[in-house]
């Protein structure tokens, strides 16, 4: 962005990147005081069809998308799955839990589109087994 003095930014996130994208648009206004910026937060199948519209300038996914050749990509942060449980869950604790014991314990799950559904769903697929999926929710804060 070397020589840029103004204009528009446009930034489209997943959901989970909604807390990092302010600190960097943050610092990148205090560089480029004369842009504006503009941020659109959404789930993974919104963003990828942003991608594809070409409706922003950078973008912020947790897997990059393979079906995209015109896309240049690169790896910023990492972005680990965890599971959580209430205190009181007997399997709290415990060191290396498997996720086939972890599928019998029911599962609370994004919803439809989410990328950390997805990325959930495929650590499951790679053992050949499915969370109980008990409960979707559509945000993280639900």
């Amino acid at each position: 962005m070397k020589g840029l003095k103004r204009g528009r930014l446009r930034m489209a996130v997943i959901t989970t990147a909604k807390y990092l994208a302010p600190e960097i648009l943050g610092e990148f206004s205090q560089l480029y005081p004369g842009i504006d910026l503009a941020l659109k937060v959404t789930n993974r199948d919104r963003v990828n069809e942003r991608i594809q519209a070409n409706e922003d300038d950078l973008y912020i996914v947790g897997h990059e998308p393979t079906d995209l050749d015109a896309v240049e990509s690169f790896h910023f942060a990492p972005n680990p799955l965890v599971v959580i449980a209430p205190r009181s869950h007997p399997l709290v604790g415990q060191k290396n839990v498997p996720l086939e014991v972890i599928a019998r314990e029911p599962f609370i799950a994004r919803e439809p589109g989410s990328g950390i559904r997805d990325a959930t769903l495929r650590a499951f697929d790679a053992i050949g087994t499915r969370p109980k999926i008990r409960m979707e929710l559509g945000s993280n804060e639900a």
